[in-house]
């Protein structure tokens, strides 16, 4: 498929002012993308983006169940991470309260980005119905989560399908396209495939009513 060809050009292109290690590094790194592309594509029989289109269409009920569960799983994992920073710099927060004025104000300052962490955790957790006792509850949320996930690619992985790579050649396609650098189309190999069976039955027909009505003609009424 053409557009995985434009995108590294496209790559290279913005390179431009980068070092040679660099460089470097990044070349090897697009073979080896494209190698990883070429040997998924000859498996799945894909050449064009309708074949490509085509292979996603009958996974996406999967796909898009592995990626509502990805989400979740972040939206849990970011969760329990202004917990853990609640739960961790509350005393620093208390301590900062008491005491006279000036030496409230000093500890602050000396403590000011631990209490602007806190003050994030608590915006977030109020923002989202969160309390400190729903540690617990959270976290087995999330490893059920998991365990959903790893079912599903495990599931995918079956049918020789890795949902990493399809967004990898998705995002490809979308931005070659949003470049406005798009390939000339080729017609889908099934779609030649297709065709040309149509045409091999029709010659047949052909051949086979011209075997049994070798003389017939047709005659306008």
């Amino acid at each position: 498929m053409e557009y995985i060809q434009v995108f590294q050009n496209l790559r290279r292109a913005g390179r431009a002012d980068w070092g040679k290690k660099a460089k470097e590094t990044a070349g090897i790194n697009d073979l080896k993308f494209a190698a990883q592309v070429q040997f998924f594509m000859q498996e799945a029989g894909i050449s064009t983006l309708q074949d490509f289109d085509e292979f996603v269409g009958k996974q996406q009920e999967s796909l898009t169940q592995l990626d509502g569960v990805g989400k979740a799983i972040r939206k849990k994992r970011t969760a329990l991470k202004h917990l853990d920073t609640f739960q961790w710099l509350k005393p620093i927060s208390d301590k900062s309260k008491r005491g006279i004025g000036f030496i409230r104000k000093q500890y602050a300052e000396k403590h000011q980005q631990e209490l602007n962490d806190f003050a994030k955790a608590v915006r977030y957790m109020n923002a989202n119905g969160i309390k400190a006792a729903d540690h617990e509850r959270i976290a087995n949320e999330l490893q059920q989560l998991l365990d959903e996930q790893k079912q599903l690619r495990a599931s995918l992985a079956e049918q020789n399908i890795d949902p990493d790579l399809i967004d990898r050649i998705r995002y490809c396609i979308d931005t070659v396209i949003k470049a406005g650098e798009e390939p000339r189309q080729r017609v889908s190999i099934r779609a030649q495939l297709a065709e040309s069976q149509h045409r091999d039955t029709d010659g047949h027909q052909h051949r086979r009513n011209s075997v049994i009505c070798p003389n017939m003609t047709i005659e306008n009424s």
